[in-house]
């Protein structure tokens, strides 16, 4: 039906409005950051697995491995 209206009313409509540059840069920061979030969370399973299989006492002593109380 959209197709149809468009087709047959174009005329009718307003176009649509690209996104400004400052939408584009949120946009793009928001992908970053999601990516960030994920490999974060890909590293620390990575992680807890090495201990898992290593070290099991670590995981003892440092059951949340996401936590900022973590050593470096």
């Amino acid at each position: 039906m959209l197709a149809d209206l468009t087709r047959t009313d174009r005329h009718n409509h307003r176009p649509v409005a690209g996104d400004s540059e400052l939408a584009e840069a949120v946009k793009t920061l928001a992908r970053a950051h999601q990516g960030l979030v994920w490999t974060r969370q890909r590293q620390t399973n990575q992680l807890r697995s090495a201990l898992r299989e290593f070290s099991p006492g670590a995981l003892e002593a440092f059951p949340d491995l996401s936590s900022s109380d973590v050593p470096c």
